[in-house]
């Protein structure tokens, strides 16, 4: 009987570790993002990361902002070159595997619920991008700048447009990045 309750005791204790340490890597936080979301102070915290999927060394930055008890918004800027340099934001998935920067702003309501998206738009433009101002390939730290237009697209199944256009102006952020994400 002894035997089948430590037997127990210790699948419990294993599973107890699993949620743990899955729920850190929900909760982490390693930066911070300021902004001026069309005109208005917006500021979050982040989460960077290594990409290997691209075919070249990138890395991304998500930023989350509670904005009520209910409702998230999370800029994503995606396939950032691991080196300091300006790079130009285009229309791109995070998930091709092109060498395109890409970016885009989500609002979900109660954590899954997308209730607002915004992309970049078709056409290339100068006045999109992200500068990485620092990066220290030893110790995983980022920061920079960045600017960016971004257009609101159709929510399915609701077929509604969410607000036309989006300016992030004077944007900033700094990381470590995670390389356990």
């Amino acid at each position: 009987m002894c035997y089948v309750k430590i037997k127990i005791m210790k699948k419990v204790i294993i599973l107890l570790l699993v949620l743990t340490l899955g729920c850190d890597k929900l909760t982490r936080h390693c930066g911070d993002t300021t902004m001026d979301k069309n005109g208005v102070s917006w500021s979050g915290t982040n989460v960077a990361y290594n990409r290997d999927n691209t075919g070249f060394k990138s890395f991304s930055l998500d930023s989350r902002a509670e904005i009520s008890t209910s409702r998230v918004e999370k800029l994503d800027i995606f396939k950032i070159p691991c080196k300091e340099g300006t790079f130009y934001l285009s229309k791109t998935n995070a998930i091709i595997n092109d060498s395109l920067t890409g970016a885009g702003l989500t609002r979900t309501l109660e954590g899954d619920q997308l209730i607002g998206g915004w992309s970049l738009p078709e056409e290339p433009d100068s006045s999109n991008y992200i500068q990485v101002t620092f990066y220290d390939e030893c110790n995983g730290r980022v920061e920079g700048y960045f600017n960016c237009t971004l257009m609101g697209y159709t929510l399915e199944p609701y077929d509604t447009i969410v607000l036309d256009t989006i300016h992030l102006t004077n944007g900033w952020f700094e990381a470590k990045i995670d390389n356990e994400w």
